[in-house]
């Protein structure tokens, strides 16, 4: 191995060691939410908090090591060429096999991580789920990753092979295609797997149809189906999320939502998916992604050009199967490396929604009311420190959402 290979190995680790002290032990906000929120609450969503970001950076480190070494000893390539000698030299099996072997070294460590994490909720009272059924849903969740993951791979591949100048541009448009038909079938196909999907109007909170309908008119946002999903059988956790793409669009609400919050609550709620409906946010999102998607393949084709002949990954091509577990490598540095821009843009876009919300019902000492009840019952960190927000977080932390909320009464009631 080179030494500035080495070099890189040493700097790549030291960035994970210093995030992970800095967003995990940072001092906390507690200041600003004790406004809002008793002491209890501040300190149970910082230790439920800080368990999970525990068992995150495990299974974050687990990953990263593990393909590092695969990748960095030499171990793909020796992966690649027993592969191809059991299949007789056929480049296409070869892949899929190299994927296959590091899809299941993922799983290896994904499992006992997703067990703790069962444990974990189950130990604060968010969940009565059983082993049994947990795993059930696991095996529905890892056969359609793994499906997903070989058609991805091989496409993948093979524009590599046939295509080494455009691969790139092409593989963007391509992912992007996947990516649109997945949202598109999600909601249709996917999620019924798992849940029950059942319509506002067949339940027994049916009285709540009208009221969302004359609130999705004033909206502007053609809502054709209110569902309500079983996440009771899951746990305790109190949601509601705006899903789909065209024709399959629609907003689900978890019946604990409807269990634990009064009906003007809800309907704050249900004015925030809204508005996620009316910013478009879904096709604003991927057409972002799709940038951020043809800047990493332009730099992945140039790697994997450069990867060739040049140890430890001794790629005999670009399209080489030995090069897979560094394919899924990059793949994990770039998520990482975009991941604060792609949070603050999520952010931006929680933002816009929360304003529909009060814009649309006028009520903000609800809206106050429902992101507390929602902290409460969720166990959220409401004083997380700014850098984990920064890193982390897909979603304004409570304490901010509440100062915005305070902020438009003042604006609006002079």
């Amino acid at each position: 191995m080179s030494k500035g290979l080495k070099i890189t190995i040493f700097v790549g680790a030291s960035a994970f060691l210093l995030l992970f002290l800095v967003t995990t032990f940072a001092p906390p906000s507690r200041a600003a939410a004790e406004e809002y929120f008793t002491a209890k609450e501040i300190d149970n969503g910082l230790e439920f908090g800080l368990q999970r970001r525990l068992l995150y950076w495990a299974s974050a480190g687990l990953h990263l090591a593990a393909l590092v070494l695969i990748v960095f000893t030499g171990f793909a390539r020796k992966l690649a060429d027993l592969f191809a000698s059991w299949v007789g030299g056929r480049w296409l099996v070869t892949v899929l096999l190299v994927g296959g072997f590091c899809f299941l070294v993922e799983e290896a460590i994904s499992l006992p991580i997703g067990l703790a994490r069962l444990e974990l909720v189950r130990a604060w009272g968010l969940t009565k789920r059983p082993v049994a059924d947990w795993l059930a849903d696991h095996a529905i969740g890892l056969a359609i990753s793994g499906v997903i993951g070989a058609v991805t791979l091989l496409g993948l591949y093979l524009l590599i092979r046939y295509f080494p100048r455009t691969w790139w541009a092409l593989a963007t448009i391509g992912t992007m295609l996947l990516a649109i038909g997945y949202i598109f079938i999600m909601p249709i196909v996917i999620s019924p797997l798992f849940n029950t999907f059942t319509p506002l109007t067949e339940t027994q909170w049916a009285d709540l149809q009208a009221p969302m309908k004359e609130l999705a008119s004033r909206a502007g946002v053609p809502v054709k189906e209110i569902l309500v999903v079983d996440a009771s059988r899951q746990g305790s956790h109190t949601n509601a999320y705006f899903t789909g793409f065209g024709s399959t669009q629609r907003i689900v609400l978890y019946d604990n939502l409807l269990k634990k919050h009064k009906r003007e609550e809800v309907e704050s709620i249900l004015a925030h998916e809204m508005g996620h409906w009316q910013h478009n946010h879904i096709v604003k999102g991927t057409a972002m992604a799709a940038l951020a998607v043809l800047v990493g393949f332009f730099l992945l084709a140039g790697i994997l050009r450069w990867a060739v002949n040049r140890p430890p990954f001794l790629l005999k091509t670009p399209f080489d199967p030995a090069g897979v577990p560094l394919l899924l490598l990059l793949v994990i540095v770039g998520e990482w490396l975009v991941s604060p821009v792609q949070n603050a843009i999520s952010r931006h876009f929680e933002r816009q929604a929360d304003m529909v919300s009060l814009e649309l019902t006028r009520t903000p000492d609800v809206f106050i009311a429902a992101e507390k009840k929602l902290a409460h019952d969720n166990i959220s960190n409401v004083a997380p420190p700014l850098v984990s927000v920064w890193f982390f977080n897909t979603h304004p932390p409570a304490v901010e959402r509440i100062r915005m909320a305070k902020q438009w009464k003042m604006k609006n009631e002079k």
